[in-house]
């Protein structure tokens, strides 16, 4: 097996730039199905990477009295339905602004470290038969005579290599691929999702969501008093 990485190292794309958020079904309670599945991929992901799993840390959710899609009674229902841990609190007003939320959970969810989790999968690779190719850029690829080939941009120049299965496993630029190969183009819309990434005089790692309609997320970066805010619209 090949690995090639555009970039000059691996995991510096999308798993380290989010709110590092390793999800436990709290968010998605107008939609059971996208919550049950991330139950189901948590568990298997912790077998992988549980190391790198940031807990405990106080996690708080907080439902908005005006504009949300879910009410207290809904979510704590939805909570009770997936046996999803959670505890009736009250937050200090330093935190959130009370007038404005009509319920506030403290609920078992957690962050992860992409520092730690990259020791993991270079630690995996070290033990396994992958070649990872840093620093390589698939340009292009076709079929002929049943053979697969890729071209590619490397240090070395531009080259071409050919192989037997070839597995995309981007986030960006997938149509391309998929137009390479003859494969079926997706729909695909395109957003610009920005956060800010903060500095606080809080030196624990804390989480806080409001939820649901426009709602706004603090979660803890790596380092003490960093923190990303989001919010679904801005």
């Amino acid at each position: 097996v090949t690995l090639y990485e555009r970039s000059g190292k691996l995991l510096s794309g999308a798993s380290s730039n989010n709110h590092l958020r390793h999800h436990g079904g709290y968010h998605y309670p107008r939609s059971k199905k996208t919550a049950l599945e991330c139950l189901k991929s948590r568990e298997s992901f912790e077998r992988e990477y549980g190391a790198c799993i940031i807990r405990p840390f106080n996690h708080y959710h907080a439902i908005a009295k005006e504009d949300s899609k879910t009410t207290p009674g809904s979510y704590l229902k939805f909570c009770e339905e997936l046996g999803l841990p959670y505890e009736v609190v009250e937050l200090d007003e330093r935190l959130i602004n009370k007038e404005k939320v009509s319920l506030i959970l403290k609920v078992a969810e957690y962050s992860y470290d992409p520092r730690k989790m990259l020791e993991i999968v270079n630690e995996k690779l070290k033990n396994s038969k992958v070649e990872v190719k840093l620093n390589n850029e698939i340009k292009g690829g076709e079929i002929k005579d049943d053979k697969k080939i890729l071209k590619i941009s490397s240090p070395l120049g531009n080259q071409e290599e050919e192989f037997d299965f070839i597995i995309n496993a981007t986030y960006s630029n997938f149509n391309s691929f998929n137009k390479w190969f003859g494969l079926p183009r997706k729909t695909a819309l395109y957003e610009l999702v920005e956060l800010l990434e903060i500095e606080l005089p809080i030196r624990e790692k804390l989480g806080l969501s409001i939820f649901d309609g426009q709602f706004s997320s603090l979660m803890p970066r790596m380092k003490e008093g960093r923190f990303t805010l989001a919010h679904i619209k801005e």
